[in-house]
């Protein structure tokens, strides 16, 4: 799918890993014959710029002085608050990997800018787990009303980390690295995200963190987490680096109904005191890879519309801005800093 009629897109990346290569590939796929910026510490070419033909520099300013019509942040989140604030200030829009930033203060240098910015800008926070089908529908039924009155959830997700990227030594990651922002807390924080969307900020909160495996992590690999809303419900998330299967397990509690997700079994279905009744099932409904390319169709529209002087109807405003998804980025810092040490 083609992003709109203008195909000469010039994206500035930050970060040509493992998640900015597969950005590049769906940017590729959906506005074909586009420019490409790489934004390096050094001028070392990598074996993804055969792909992509990039110029590459070493200096944001320069990168600001060609004029980038779209950047994607997906650096390591701890490298983010270098380069976030003059993007923003740039009016640039943006596509930012979560978590957005990882310190209260960077969190509020990010507000500051982002006040002071041009509110119209499209920023979309990468909080992709937004964009999964069976998720909305989960979405649907906690806020219309479905499952009655909600008064429980409980939020798991783990994997064993050495599986994660196997041809990779698991401690050199990013997912393992504090100076980095590693740490399930930061890179599992899809969860979080989740709750706020679901039932808003939380005014109450505990956290407890350890390293416990033998994997021998200098980052938390296991966090389990209280969450407390006003009127309901009490949320539990437990995370982990441990888990040899993967796991990605929600319920939710109501007073009509149990509404229970399951990634790996893809499967959606509530409990009822007549029965189950299936909501969702099969890969449709659960395909991750696929919410990536929805996602930044979704923020290329937005752009096309105002580089074209069109309108934006609010159908094309993205999903989740980057404020919402600062928040859910300070919801993580103050687990994180919660959490007894």
């Amino acid at each position: 799918m083609n992003a709109g009629p203008d195909t000469n897109l010039h994206s500035l990346i930050i970060g040509t890993g493992a998640i900015g290569q597969r950005h590049l590939r769906h940017l590729a796929e959906l506005a074909p014959g586009g420019r490409y910026t790489f934004l390096r510490r050094d001028l070392n070419s990598r074996a993804v710029d055969a792909d992509y033909a990039p110029r590459i520099v070493t200096d944001l300013d320069a990168a600001l002085a060609l004029q980038p019509d779209l950047a994607i942040i997906a650096s390591p989140s701890a490298r983010h608050i270098d380069v976030l604030p003059k993007l923003i200030a740039a009016n640039i829009p943006l596509y930012v990997e979560k978590p957005i930033v990882i310190t209260g203060p960077d969190v509020d240098v990010i507000a500051a800018v982002l006040a002071a910015a041009d509110p119209d800008v499209p920023r979309l926070a990468g909080f992709n787990f937004r964009y999964l089908p069976s998720l909305e529908a989960l979405y649907g039924l906690i806020t219309s009303g479905a499952l009655g009155h909600i008064v429980r959830a409980h939020l798991s997700a783990g994997q064993w980390l050495p599986d994660w990227r196997p041809r990779i030594d698991y401690r050199t990651v990013y997912s393992a690295r504090p100076e980095l922002g590693g740490g399930v807390l930061f890179d599992l924080i899809h969860e979080l995200d989740l709750c706020r969307w679901w039932f808003g900020a939380p005014h109450r909160m505990h956290a407890m963190t350890d390293s416990l495996s033998a994997l021998n992590l200098e980052v938390e690999d296991c966090c389990t987490a209280l969450l407390g809303f006003k009127r309901g419900p009490l949320v539990s998330v437990g995370l982990d680096y441990v888990a040899r299967q993967r796991l990605r397990r929600y319920e939710v509690v109501g007073d009509e109904g149990t509404a229970i997700w399951d990634l790996a079994a893809q499967r959606l279905h509530v409990e009822r005191p007549g029965g189950v009744i299936e909501v969702i099932a099969g890969p449709e409904g659960f395909d991750v890879a696929a919410t990536y390319p929805t996602a930044l169709s979704e923020l290329l529209a937005a752009i096309d519309a105002r580089r074209n002087g069109k309108p934006r109807p609010p159908s094309l405003a993205p999903r989740q801005d980057l404020l919402d998804g600062l928040a859910s980025s300070r919801l993580a810092i103050d687990l994180k800093e919660a959490a007894p040490q």
